[in-house]
């Protein structure tokens, strides 16, 4: 979407000085597998594939990393693509340990519907903090802020469709005038 949440993460994970690791959540490949978390200004970090799809094998590598004691801090790119279910069995692995965790993750979906797991997020007790990255409409020339992650398709806004597909789109970030218009 251009919201500048991988790159967020990107800046905190290359600044944390505590030991941490990183996590980039797909909805295809294997989970366990070395990735990449890569901003739209062509920053990266490593990390490791996480398939939303394979909810038990998701589990189990979390699970293992939350048990090791050198570790501080865990990093979570694309918390969007868990369900509810999966995004909850984390966050209780989360309660039970010393490790710091960050999600970093889109509110709602290109239709403008909430994402099943930020949802819940969004409206869990159980978390401290939320900080919503601000973000400037992608439209040419337009400075209001965005509201909407527009899904782009022959240079017009599409508003129907599945939620995901593992072809590329092209995403922007606009205001409500330009989404709806």
């Amino acid at each position: 979407m251009g919201s500048g949440k991988s790159k967020k993460l990107i800046d905190q994970f290359k600044k944390d000085p505590s030991s941490c690791i990183a996590f980039s959540t797909k909805i295809d490949g294997d989970t366990g597998t070395l990735g990449i978390i890569k901003s739209r200004s062509g920053e990266f970090i490593f990390g490791i594939n996480l398939n939303a799809n394979q909810k038990d094998e998701v589990i189990s590598i979390i699970k293992l990393f939350f048990s090791k004691p050198s570790l501080d801090t865990i990093y979570i790119d694309e918390v969007q693509f868990f369900d509810e279910p999966t995004i909850s069995k984390i966050i209780n692995l989360f309660h039970h340990s010393d490790i710091n965790l960050h999600l970093f993750g889109l509110s709602t979906t290109f239709t403008g519907e909430p994402f099943e797991s930020s949802n819940f997020l969004l409206n869990s007790n159980k978390l401290k903090q939320i900080i919503k990255l601000p973000m400037t409409c992608q439209y040419e020339g337009c400075n209001l802020e965005a509201e909407y992650n527009a899904r782009i398709v022959d240079g017009k806004v599409v508003r129907t469709g599945k939620t995901f597909v593992e072809e590329k789109s092209m995403y922007l970030a606009y205001c409500k005038k330009h989404y709806f218009s």
